[in-house]
């Protein structure tokens, strides 16, 4: 499975992306919506993390300009979109928004 990471936050983005590595995905990060734009718009993964808050392009804008474009991903899958960090556990809390 591949997934792409795109999150401004240094901690959460190298967590995420290491629990996904440890499942065995691979994985791809990105740290702003311009460059998680491009990388959905060129690259088939299989699920994506996007953070709501992101720098240059925020992530529902992100989430438009990739309908706009037809993205598809291999499978059929929800976007995720990282709400909160659980600082208890340090376990990463989702918000999912399926596609129609």
């Amino acid at each position: 499975m591949t997934v792409l990471v795109d999150d401004d936050d240094p901690n959460l983005r190298r967590r995420l992306a290491e629990a996904l590595v440890e499942t065995g995905c691979a994985v791809d990060v990105a740290d702003n919506g311009e460059d998680g734009h491009h990388l959905g718009v060129s690259e088939p993964y299989d699920a994506v993390i996007l953070d709501y808050g992101l720098p240059v392009v925020d992530g529902v804008t992100v989430l438009e300009r990739w309908r706009r474009s037809g993205s598809r991903w291999k499978l059929a899958v929800s976007h995720f979109l990282v709400r909160a960090l659980d600082r208890e556990n340090q376990t990463p809390q989702f918000t999912s928004i399926t596609e129609q």
